[in-house]
Order: structure tokens, then sequence, then C-alpha cells
């Protein structure tokens, strides 16, 4: 790897690589990928944290998906084979990546008061929206990063999925802006009919609508039974990155990162103005059935962190603390920084 020194993101959006970091940030890209895709992977990279630039997929303004790795490349047209364009290049909506958030004026709760003493219901519940079960978690304004560790069970120990075709459990940040746009970024369970706990994987995502979501390749996809890492932020203004590290499928230890360029009317900053950061555990329903016995047991937050685009620092200054509905929810709240969520499409008991 080359001795120059990358500046961790660029002071301007379109600021011009020095020829000497150019050359550095070449180090990051394979061979053979085109020419043009690797001027704006450079662009990219520039602006990731160094530990990040390793192995990128990038979501572009147009909604063509490139990345550094030539590998990554194959095994996203392959998996992603209904959204190739005529060129056979992946086209998606990234109109579609951004969702409106829950109804702010509608959002009910408090920061909890006191600290767990095992599972317990949460102390507010929210709005039906139709989506199925979630815990969510908000933070006060004025934030665009966040960083944890999360642990996720493992098929046959703790997750079941009764019907894959309406439902996936999520782990997964993001932020909302000024307007109430929102942008959801995490980890999805991947379930299959195979027997064996390491047949269903964790994959990195975008949660947006069918059309503007890519199906990402097994080196993004991370085993259950352990802790993984989760660094979301803006990187530039309306550009998000997701890092995630972990043991993926095949065993090893690896770190990946997902981008993605927002259509240019958001707001969302790598200083945080107007913006809120997020953290939410669900089971999602594209039709919801409260009571369809799924259960995910449990997602185990820790030392979560928010700050702007340099700082993620501060670990109490969450804002709301909600779910729906309350009584197929259990949390083992320790701190605004740590808590364990429970959830099932079912009665739970405490």
């Amino acid at each position: 790897m080359s001795a120059t020194v990358i500046p961790v993101a660029s002071a301007k959006s379109n600021e011009e690589l020095t020829p000497a970091e150019s050359a550095a940030l070449e180090a990051y890209i394979d061979k053979d990928i085109p020419e043009s895709d690797k001027k704006k992977l450079k662009e990219v990279l520039s602006k990731l944290d160094e530990k990040h630039r390793e192995n990128v997929i990038h979501i572009n303004i147009d909604g063509s998906v490139i990345s550094n790795r030539s590998s990554n490349l194959k095994s996203l047209k392959e998996l992603n084979k209904n959204k190739l364009d005529k060129n056979g290049n992946i086209k998606i909506n990234t109109e579609e990546l951004v969702t409106k958030s829950i109804d702010t004026d509608k959002e009910k709760g408090r920061v909890p008061a006191l600290l767990g003493t095992g599972w317990k219901y949460p102390d507010y519940e929210s709005e039906n929206v139709k989506t199925g079960i979630y815990r969510r978690a908000v933070s006060n304004v004025g934030y665009s990063r966040l960083v944890t560790d999360i642990w996720l069970p493992k098929k046959g120990n703790g997750i079941y999925i009764t019907d894959s075709s309406n439902e996936k459990a999520w782990a997964y940040t993001g932020a909302i802006d000024k307007d109430g746009d929102s942008i959801d970024i995490g980890l999805a369970y991947n379930y299959n009919d195979d027997p064996n706990p390491w047949d269903d994987v964790w994959g990195m995502t975008i949660q947006g609508a069918k059309e503007g979501t890519i199906v990402t390749p097994p080196e993004h996809n991370f085993q259950g039974g352990q802790s993984i890492v989760m660094d979301f932020y803006v990187y530039a203004t309306n550009s998000i990155a997701l890092f995630c590290a972990g043991y993926n499928r095949a065993g090893y230890y690896v770190g990946s990162t997902l981008t993605a360029e927002l259509p240019w009317r958001y707001d969302f900053y790598g200083d945080g103005s107007g913006m809120k950061v997020k953290r939410i555990t669900s089971i999602a329903q594209i039709y919801q059935n409260l009571n369809s016995g799924s259960e995910f047991n449990h997602a185990n937050w820790t030392n979560v962190r928010i700050g702007q685009r340099y700082n993620p620092a501060q670990s109490q200054d969450w804002g709301l603390f909600y779910g729906f509905p309350r009584n197929q929810i259990l949390v083992d709240y320790t701190s605004q920084s740590e808590e364990k969520v429970w959830l099932k499409a079912g009665r739970l008991y405490p």
C-alpha cells in the first residue's frame, strides 16, 4: 500500500485529487475495473475513512452500481439479473432509496428513565404504520453518524421466520433529514429453506422500495450468532456509507462498505445540520400479520455512539425510544447506548 496519506475525507465535494493521492487510491481498485468507474471510485474512496476502502459497492446518483473489486461486480450482476439494463449494467431507481419517516408529530416516546432489570415491555408505543413489529430509537437533532456493535442471532438459535415471502428481520440504522425524508441502511436476515445455520446470513442492503434495492454478494453477508460492527455516516452532502465488519458466510473476518448518492433535493449533511440518526430492530412485513409466529430473539445493541462526520463520540443524546405493538416487544434496557431487543409476531411475556 502506498505511503501517501489520503485525508479521511475531502473538505470540498468537488476537490480534485493530487497525482500522489490518485496513485495511492489506485491500490484499492482492481486493475480490470473500467477507467470510467475508477475515476468515480477514487472520488468516493477519498472521502471514506481509510479502513472502509477495501471492499466497496457504490450506487451512483443515476442508479448505476459499481465496485472497486471485480469479483463484487460479477456477483452483483448474477444476483441482480432483474436490474440489468440493455448494456448489461446494474441500474436501480435511487428515487426509491429515500422514504418518508414516521410522522414526527405522532412519534411518542422518551428516553427510559431507569436502567433495565431484565426483559420488559417498552415504556412507549408508537402508531401502527402497518409494516410489522419494530423497536425504534431516534437521536436528537444534529447528528449524521452512528457507530455500534450489534449481536445478531443465527438460524435455529433465536430467529424463526414463518413466511419469508412476506417477512424479513432487519437491524438497521440511517438518518432523517429536516423534512422527514429518511434513509434506512443496515443488515437484513436472508432466510432460505436449507437446514444449516450457515445457510442463512445477515446481508448489507438499503431498505428502499423493491426497485431501489440491490442484493449484495456473499462478501457483504455475515454469519449470525456473532457481534458485527456497523458504522453509518454521511460522507458528503447527500452521500451515505455503511461499513460492516464480522465473519462472513465463508468464515473469514471481513470489512465491507456500501455507499450511495441520493437525489439532490434531500438534506443529508456531514455536519448533521437538521438531521437525526436512528436505529431500528424489526420484523418487517409487506402485508401486516401480527400473529404469524415469526420471532427475532434477539438483537443486542452495544457501545452505540453518535456524532457528526468526524467525531462519533456521544452516547447519551437520544430523544425517543418506542415501538409497536408494545406487547410483542421485550427490551432489556441498560442505557441509551446499550439494549437488547426481542420481537415476536405474537404475544410476548416478560
